[in-house]
């Protein structure tokens, strides 16, 4: 797992939701394991953690090992304005539906929480990997997630060229559709990086 700086949005309170919604978890767990199960937090919840844009009322994660999962499993909570929200437990989630690279768990960024129940190791994946993970599907919330991304300088075109190459090196399947998302994704960024290109350019013409 990646020892990488912090790199997410501070205490909010969709964060507070994840942590309380892990450790509710987190206390089903039988008394015979005796070390930490890791969670691996994907989909629209990880992209807000790093970058507060788009709220997203499910969680996408990934256990190290098998879990019960409580039926309608739902934490509800009040958002920064007030409002009333809830975040539900994807049951439907499953990684290998995703374009995936083989590294995601080891280079996962833990996420350090005091509120967290240390029988839960909380971690997301990187934002390259985030966004790698964003491309088999690839609707209009991805999209956005993955502009919000490389807005918030985490994620740069070059590296999402070559990871999303590396994982297709595993992919089985037809990969002609992961190519053009890929190439739709890269225009996306592009896009956030021409601006501080062109700045970059005229500041060194100086």
């Amino acid at each position: 797992m990646s020892d990488q700086p912090d790199l997410f949005i501070g205490d909010t309170c969709l964060r507070k939701a994840i942590v309380d919604m892990l450790s509710i978890l987190a206390s089903t767990i039988p008394s015979e394991i005796n070390e930490p199960i890791r969670a691996y937090v994907a989909g629209g919840a990880a992209a807000y953690l790093y970058t507060a844009q788009r709220m997203s009322s499910d969680l996408d994660v990934e256990f190290s090992k098998r879990l019960i999962i409580p039926p309608d499993l739902l934490v509800v909570y009040k958002d920064e304005q007030g409002e009333d929200r809830s975040l539900e437990f994807d049951r439907q989630y499953n990684s290998t539906f995703a374009l995936m690279h083989e590294d995601y768990t080891k280079d996962a960024i833990m996420l350090k929480d005091a509120n967290s129940d240390p029988r839960i190791q909380i971690f997301v994946l990187s934002p390259i990997d985030l966004a790698v993970s964003k491309l088999s599907r690839f609707n209009d919330n991805d999209k956005a997630d993955i502009g919000a991304l490389a807005d918030a300088g985490l994620i740069s075109s070059e590296a999402l060229e070559q990871r999303s190459e590396e994982a297709i090196g595993g992919y089985i399947g037809n990969s002609d559709f992961l190519r053009c998302n890929i190439r739709d994704a890269l225009k996306i960024i592009r896009a956030i990086e021409a601006p501080y290109s062109k700045n970059g350019n005229e500041q060194g013409s100086d």
